[in-house]
């Protein structure tokens, strides 16, 4: 070894020796016990969602059980958690959404959204950003039917009610389906007469 190496690393085995002696400075640096503790929820965390793309109410339950979300019947902390998570399944979570049981959680997930100022579209795309929809239309017309409720309730000047919202954004789902899904074809007098139907209800 030529001594400049031999002499640097005599230098750093002395530095390390100087160091041993030396009372640990902890200030600035994150406390061990804390790191671990992070390091278990991630855990938890990661089995939970794993646990949740599986099947939906086994994976509350162990969120639950181990202190991720409050309860399972707090729908707002299920939303937060569902919303928040990565790892969660976008197939799963939609259609879990837009099951007639899971109606509060689906209203506590939208309401995590702020659409103020937004347009129908542009609210719409960012919501669906989140989840896949289902590929059931009565589970479609449920979705739409909570998000045109929070929508109107922002105060948009572009659209004269909710069931205006509702039909324009059944239209909107549908047209973008037909154009980005080549395997899922939109019959349009079908869309029509269901567009139709939807303004029935809604008068």
């Amino acid at each position: 070894m030529p001594p400049l190496c031999l002499d640097a690393l005599l230098g750093y085995v002395g530095f390390i020796a100087d160091r041993l002696d030396k009372v640990p400075i902890y200030d600035g640096y994150p406390d061990p016990a804390v790191l671990q503790s992070q390091r278990d929820r991630k855990q938890l965390v990661i089995q939970g969602t794993t646990k949740f793309n599986e099947s939906p109410k086994k994976g509350i339950a162990y969120l639950a059980q181990h202190g991720i979300i409050s309860s399972v019947e707090d729908a707002k902390s299920i939303a937060k958690f569902l919303k928040g998570t990565t790892r969660v399944s976008k197939k799963v979570l939609g259609e879990y959404l837009t099951k007639r049981d899971n109606g509060a959680v689906l209203n506590a997930f939208l309401e995590t959204f702020d659409f103020t100022g937004k347009r129908v579209d542009e609210a719409l795309r960012e919501m669906l950003e989140t989840f896949r929809l289902p590929g059931e239309s009565a589970l479609i017309e449920r979705l739409v039917d909570v998000f045109s409720e929070k929508y109107f309730a922002t105060g948009p000047t572009d659209v004269a009610d909710k069931d205006a919202v509702l039909v324009l954004s059944y239209a909107i789902i549908m047209l973008n389906t037909d154009q980005h899904n080549p395997t899922l074809k939109v019959c349009f007098p079908h869309l029509q007469a269901e567009i139709k139907l939807m303004e029935r209800r809604t008068e």
